[in-house]
């Protein structure tokens, strides 16, 4: 490499009218000196031009020196070090960019390393010339008076060679073109390998490694089956540095070659003995197939698709293989491409475990879904829910959740299809774990003509182990279908209630607000003169701002350590409160990103015990906040395609303001330094900042600020810093996630429900907005794949009438699909998915209670049970009366078989398909070559409890009475009712004081 190293009066050379870029561009070399610089490099310089300062001559001791250049490079970075007598200032970076000129212009960022100016990523290809001008400013304030032009060339990089594009799936064609690049590299050497299918079951096919020149590589995939088939040598020579693309047909090479996989492995061409040449190498199928498939407990549905039109394709014969290469099931797809595989065939484990799917073109093409990689990734969808627990779902519950040694337990289990209707139809068993897992008892049950329900008292031994037990449900084939869990404990019932309140709107700093406890016993009076204290614990907020719930706000490069701060302490006045004031203050409760403060106050019974409640509450910082919302979804996004970002400025409440401030877009880079500590090897990684653009940029209040630019592989960083100094930022990756893994984000399509709500028979409305146009597919699925449409798909809005069939009754999920043909393009898919609620009221039972809200202690009470909508239906209840203080301690819900049936549950499919897998047909213009244990507890266990229990009870005429003998008692009871039939379940609870 070569560089300049001048220094040049810049008072005299401007008053000389010559400008700093004319001169830069017509250099006189016709004489010159060299001589060796501190980086290895040459100095050259031209006897017509100032001598250059040299280091610390004649510069006086209040002045800063110039001390010569360094530079380095690596694979991804090139680094250009000016070195002075005193330390840059590291705070002024950003403003220090107005005392440097670079020529040509292009972007760079500054770091400051030890008494180094490092301009960083600079073009390794382009010859660069540098100046910084006088009046720059060391950290301690020393001013350089002369100024410093550098010119610099880097030394070639190493060889590199490797393929055009990330995918393994090249799109069969007429002339299947394979992309090749290589730098500093003559030629490449091509061999080409192909793997049998037959061989292929115990691979794991992928995209192989890419080694630069001088290090080891080692290809050993499939090198036991692979037959090599083909090579070649490719010219690829280039200028220095620059990336050569080259395209390889490689259709008329395996044409006649049969079903199989290709492994193609390229390094820089040497007719010398070299071992440590640039080199690449890759697993290669060459189809016209996509497969893409719908797991579920049911059954596995299969897509077969051409990758050149879209459209699906018929007759192609399906082999379902497992981890030990035995053929588990074989089917064919149908006229509409669609083929399906039964569950039986996918119950496999271990090395029966299905792993992958094999289709066959008849003798013509072949192709392989690989079902070992990580499905579809859908977490950016309204994909959360309860897990469906197959064919019988039971529901199991108590009449509480913590028991004493010696105390009954009413079990009550709804045995139920997916349809929520009685299933109880066959034997099975009943098991009772104590909390280290051990079985405390088994015993069989049989089908009872209680409309699907089963009940069981389980006594529970006086020395009853302490913790947390279990009871499972399994029926006779088909293992667990339920379970629930109760604690044991020596517990007394609370006696209190709270009521934390604090005002309205965020904590400020600086600004006290006021807190207020009120403590109330369970039977009615103000819980006077009782200590209270209150603490928090002040951390991020996850989700600050509900209306903007897609924007991450703050600093990503900030951490905040959760916090503990003591509010307050006192005791109760008459009427059951306690008020004290949050007041923050300090440092140490900044952060650019909004915080919460969890608020927990307790208050101490008579017993000395306390009973506490918690609340959330905003804290905010800073007056204003930047938000950012990525296009994109995954946290990456796609390499050379615009990469969008929304930003908006809002208030500490969450209204959108008006901000200016700085954007900036930073790329960031790691190194890992390896080290040895305690005879062990560990590494460090730091991250280097790279300022590859700024602007001035205001935040409206009315449309988002978009960022928008097609970023290289990489993690980035957009940064946004206010005019007050407050920094925001979002870090995101291009071109591969930051999370790792093999996970796979599809493109997004936005799809939404025309009502809230669908019966069986309705045409419903799913609307869609779709990022590009193509063939859709359609599947509508709730535990399984009901329907699977193929349909035309227009780029933007349009709407999909979708008819409800009658036999679809519980809530669906509709998918949607619209992949690209690959003919002349890079094959794409997009997916959009949608939740589709259906009405359930038909298998609802509306249950009342019918008691006085207040009761005497030694008496007896009726509770009258009434039940609508069982339209004649035989029913059966439970009713459970319960020291509210006793559900407290364990955070006891009343049982609500409804929400249990009837609510959400989670996306049942596990989908696969390999369109992230494949390569873009190669656009260059070159075509070349081608041819727990119970401890003993308490010894005396204080105060009655208060929990009774009636049931189950048959019901006529949709209105049952139950007394209820009430005990000698001060507090309050909650009464909780679960009615039920064959084909409809209900619930309702109240508290009686």
């Amino acid at each position: 490499m070569k560089t300049w190293a001048l220094g040049l009066g810049g008072a005299g050379l401007l008053a000389a009218g010559v400008g700093l870029g004319f001169w830069l561009d017509q250099p006189d070399v016709s004489t010159s000196m060299q001589g060796p610089t501190s980086s290895g490099a040459t100095v050259e310089r031209s006897s017509d031009r100032p001598d250059p300062v040299r280091p610390m001559q004649n510069v006086p001791d209040d002045q800063l020196a110039y001390l010569g250049l360094t530079t380095s490079q690596d694979e991804d970075q090139s680094t250009a070090c000016l070195r002075f007598s005193d330390r840059p200032d590291p705070d002024r970076v950003v403003s220090d960019k107005a005392f440097i000129r670079l020529t040509p212009d292009a972007p760079f960022s500054l770091q400051v390393r030890d008494q180094s100016l490092c301009l960083i990523g600079l073009d390794t290809e382009t010859d660069q010339t540098v100046a910084i001008l006088p009046g720059f400013q060391s950290e301690s304030g020393l001013e350089l008076q002369s100024m410093v032009v550098e010119s610099i060339a880097f030394d070639p990089k190493p060889a590199m060679v490797g393929f055009v594009g990330d995918g393994i799936i090249l799109p069969r064609s007429d002339l299947s073109v394979l992309g090749l690049k290589a730098m500093n590299a003559d030629a490449i050497d091509l061999t080409l390998y192909r793997v049998n299918h037959r061989a292929l079951f115990d691979q794991s096919p992928d995209a192989g490694e890419t080694t630069v020149e001088g290090n080891w590589s080692w290809n050993n995939a499939a090198w036991q089956t692979r037959v090599e088939i083909h090579s070649d040598r490719i010219p690829t020579a280039g200028d220095v540095n620059q990336l050569v693309e080259v395209g390889y047909p490689l259709e008329s090479i395996i044409s006649d070659l049969g079903a199989g996989a290709f492994i193609v492995e390229i390094e820089r061409a040497t007719d010398d003995d070299s071992n440590r040449v640039a080199s690449s190498w890759r697993w290669l199928y060459v189809t016209d197939l996509a497969l893409a498939s719908y797991r579920t407990e049911e059954a596995m549905h299969v897509t077969v698709r051409s990758i050149e039109t879209a459209k699906t394709v018929g007759s192609v014969r399906l082999t379902l293989i497992a981890q030990n290469n035995e053929v588990l099931a074989q089917t064919q797809s149908d006229a509409s491409g669609h083929a399906q595989f039964s569950a039986a065939a996918l119950r496999g484990t271990g090395n029966l475990a299905p792993k992958m799917i094999m289709a066959y073109a008849g003798d013509d093409d072949f192709a392989v879904l690989d079902l070992s990689r990580s499905p579809l990734d859908l977490t950016a969808y309204d994909v959360a829910g309860r897990q469906a627990s197959g064919p019988i779902d039971a529901y199991m519950f108590t009449e509480r959740g913590v028991y004493r040694p010696g105390e009954t337990v009413h079990l009550t289990s709804l045995i139920r299809d997916a349809q929520a209707r009685s299933a109880f139809d066959r034997s099975g068993t009943l098991t009772v774990r104590r909390p280290d897992g051990t079985e405390f008892s088994e015993s069989r049950i049989s089908p009872d003509n209680q409309a699907g329900a089963l009940y069981r008292q389980i006594r529970l031994p006086d020395a009853a182990a302490r913790g947390r037990w279990t009871v499972e449900l399994s029926l006779d084939g088909l293992d667990t279908v339920g379970s629930t869990r109760f604690s044991v404990e020596d517990f007394i019932p609370e006696q209190l209630r709270l009521d934390l309140r604090a005002d309205d709107g965020s904590v400020r700093l600086g600004e006290p607000r006021r807190l207020t406890v009120a403590a109330d016993f369970l039977y009615g009076a103000p819980g006077r003169g009782l200590d209270a204290e209150a603490e928090a614990r002040v951390s991020v907020d996850p989700s600050p701002f509900e209306e903007w719930s897609d924007y991450r706000f703050g600093d990503a490069t900030e951490t905040y350590r959760e916090q503990l701060v003591p509010i307050g302490q006192g005791v109760t006045n008459e009427q059951g409160l306690f008020t004290t004031q949050i007041d923050l203050a300090g440092e140490s409760y900044q952060s650019s990103s909004p915080l919460r403060m969890f608020v927990t106050a307790g208050v101490a019974e008579p017993s000395g015990r306390y009973v506490r409640d918690s609340l959330f509450l905003p804290l905010r910082s800073e007056s204003a906040y930047v938000g950012f919302d990525p296009v994109f979804d995954g946290g990456y996004a796609k390499r050379n395609t615009p990469a969008e970002i929304r930003l908006i400025a809002v208030d500490a409440n969450g209204d959108r303001i008006a901000l200016d401030g700085t954007l900036s877009l930073i790329r960031e880079d790691y190194d890992y330094h390896w080290y040895r500590e305690d005879g062990r090897w560990r590494y460090r990684r730091d991250r280097r900042d790279i300022r590859l653009d700024q602007m001035a940029v205001s935040l409206g209040t009315d449309e988002p600020y978009l960022f928008s630019e097609p970023l290289d592989y990489g993690e980035y960083r957009l940064e946004f810093v206010s005019e007050t100094g407050a920094t925001f930022s979002y870090q995101f990756g291009s071109g591969w996630s930051r999370a790792g893994g093999d996970a796979d984000a599809p493109d997004r399509i936005e799809m939404g429900l025309s009502q809230s709500s669908v019966s069986p028979g309705d045409t419903i409305a799913l609307s869609v907005n779709a990022p590009f146009g193509g063939v859709g597919e359609l599947v509508i699925a709730d535990r399984g794949v009901r329907s699977v449409q193929t349909l035309q798909i227009d780029e933007g809005q349009s709407d999909i009438r979708l008819p409800i069939a009658k036999g679809w009754k519980s809530d669906l999920y509709a998918m949607l699909t619209v992949y690209t043909p690959g003919a002349e393009d890079q094959p794409r898919r997009a997916v959009g998915l949608v939740h589709i609620p259906m009405d359930r009221s038909a298998q609802s039972i509306d249950v009342s209670l019918d008691m006085p809200e207040t009761i005497r202690p030694r008496t007896t009470q009726d509770v009258t049970v009434k039940m609508a909508g069982l339209d004649g239906e035989q029913a059966f209840l439970t009713l459970a009366a319960v020291d509210t203080g006793i559900l407290q301690i364990t955070d006891f819900t009343p049982p609500d078989p409804e929400a249990h049936y009837f609510g959400k549950l989670a996306f049942p499919l596990d989908v696969f398909d390999d369109y992230a897998r494949m390569l873009a047909p190669f656009s260059g213009n070159d075509r070349v070559g081608g041819d727990t244990l119970g401890g003993a507890g308490l010894s005396v266990v204080p105060t009655t409890i208060v929990s009774l229990f009636e049931g189950p009870v048959r019901v006529s005429g949709g209105e049952a009475t139950i007394t209820l003998d009430i005990p000698d008692f001060q507090g309050e009871l909650t009464v909780m009712a679960v009615a039920w039939s064959k084909t409809k379940v209900g619930s309702a609870s109240a508290p009686m004081t």
